[in-house]
């Protein structure tokens, strides 16, 4: 898992930076009340299916060996995770250096009390994650079929569970 690491933190790190910019964007036209919000947000989620490709990618070109989908699929499982939570801080910076504004303040909407609760936040911050994460994990499975360094023989013989 260590030499994976960079190539999780790599996806993750260059979808959060995007996500976040796309973030701004979004922001940018809710407070519009521009219907191009909506569209936006939709290609952030397009978006996060590059954590995936991009650590296989990443991971492939470096060590010069092909991934089978399963580790495709962990390394995109894992980038998509880094990539919600590097995202996360990214934004809070942003949002606490005031780059980036508080919508919720700015729209002037009355939100559910339930909505407000610390642990509906939380339920829905881990529920965002996992979406990143199975996002990142449709990444990592492409990549594995896009990105094939070496032989597939060898490839194959190392997985064996009889070796």
């Amino acid at each position: 898992m260590s030499k994976k690491l960079p190539s999780i933190l790599l996806g993750g790190a260059v979808i959060a930076v995007t996500n976040t910019l796309l973030g701004m964007f979004v922001l940018h036209f809710a407070l519009k009340q521009s219907p191009l919000a909506v569209l936006i947000s939709y290609l952030g989620c397009l978006v996060s299916i590059g954590a995936g490709l991009l650590a296989v990618w990443h991971y492939t070109s470096t060590y010069q060996e092909t991934v089978s989908g399963r580790q495709g699929a962990i390394l995109g499982f894992w980038a998509g995770a880094a990539a919600m939570l590097i995202g996360s801080i990214l934004s809070g910076l942003l949002k606490w250096t005031g780059l980036m504004p508080d919508v919720p303040a700015q729209m002037h909407y009355n939100v559910p009390s339930f909505a407000l609760h610390w642990s509906f936040q939380i339920l829905v911050y881990l529920f965002t994650v996992v979406i990143y994460a199975l996002l990142g994990l449709i990444g990592g499975v492409i990549g594995a079929a896009l990105f094939k360094k070496g032989s597939a023989y060898q490839h194959a013989s190392t997985e064996s569970d009889f070796i």
